[in-house]
């Protein structure tokens, strides 16, 4: 890939995704340090997700690192997002991070609602509606928890689903 016209650009996000995989942070740092502040935007989506992927990775010690690769993850899948709105992939994740960050959470439910709208049965756009939603205090959750448990394929994500109805129904319980 390096080789062909433009390859290098489009191969550093790559190996980053590599890089993040086999959780080798200094190859990630070099690779980002190497991407250009130009680069278009599939090359901002792949960089962004390589970075995402890495923070998921992360032990719970590593709070500081975490926020520091999604912040810089969010700036990527932005960029991409400006480009092309409609990647279920970068929109999933810039919703994932805006969650974890709280920051720029009502436009990522803009982005993120008429997705879900066009694949209901896709856990992964349900999951990140409902901790977009549940991080915003906004508890009209019920419709992405319960596609989550219906089409999940992760008890990790299963296990997400019925804590978070769990609590739910401890509110609402305790409000009456």
């Amino acid at each position: 890939a390096d080789a062909e016209a433009g390859g290098k650009a489009r191969s550093t996000p790559l190996r980053m995704r590599l890089a993040a995989k086999l959780r080798d942070d200094a190859k990630l740092e070099e690779l980002y340090k190497a991407l250009g502040r130009d680069s278009d935007s599939a090359v901002a989506r792949a960089a962004g997700l390589a970075l995402y992927d890495r923070s998921q990775s992360l032990d719970a010690q590593a709070d500081a690192r975490r926020t520091d690769l999604e912040t810089r993850a969010f700036e990527l899948l932005n960029r991409s997002l400006a480009a092309k709105a409609d990647d279920p992939e970068a929109v999933w994740a810039f919703a994932m991070v805006a969650a974890d960050l709280k920051k720029d959470m009502d436009v990522s439910l803009q982005r993120l609602l008429p997705l879900f709208e066009r694949m209901p049965t896709n856990p992964d756009i349900a999951h990140a509606a409902g901790k977009l939603l549940y991080a915003k205090g906004d508890m009209n959750l019920m419709p992405y928890l319960t596609g989550v448990l219906r089409y999940a394929h992760t008890i990790d994500q299963k296990q997400w689903a019925l804590e978070k109805m769990n609590l739910l129904r401890e509110k609402t319980t305790a409000a009456q």
